[in-house]
């Protein structure tokens, strides 16, 4: 899915089924962008909740995600109930990282928390 601006497009995020085997999750987001100049407008909020309305269906099924715990998306997805479900360290480009799976069981709302 895409969100568009003028006729260009300023975010977009991908999802469908679970790449990885060891996390319960019947859907998995691999990826959610939204261009710099265009962040903090809830443009990517609109997108997150239709994209995982979608992807969750009626039943609200499992979702995970996995991202580094040094971008700032983690507090996105900490407002809207994400929970940390691994923490593995890693390198990324020869550099320490943090390697994280948020998860949202099933039912658990996917929304901005209030």
């Amino acid at each position: 899915m895409v969100a568009t601006v003028a006729d260009q497009v300023v975010a977009f995020i991908g999802g469908g089924p679970p790449r990885q085997q060891g996390i319960p999750g019947g859907v998995e987001i691999y990826v959610v962008h939204v261009i710099p100049t265009h962040r903090c407008a809830g443009i990517g909020s609109q997108l997150w909740n239709l994209a995982c309305t979608i992807l969750r269906g009626p039943a609200h099924a499992p979702l995970y995600l996995e991202t580094l715990a040094e971008l700032p998306c983690c507090t996105f997805y900490d407002a809207r109930g994400g929970e940390v479900l691994t923490r593995t360290a890693g390198t990324f480009y020869g550099g320490a990282v943090t390697h994280l799976a948020y998860y949202w069981p099933a039912g658990k709302p996917h929304e901005r928390r209030p």
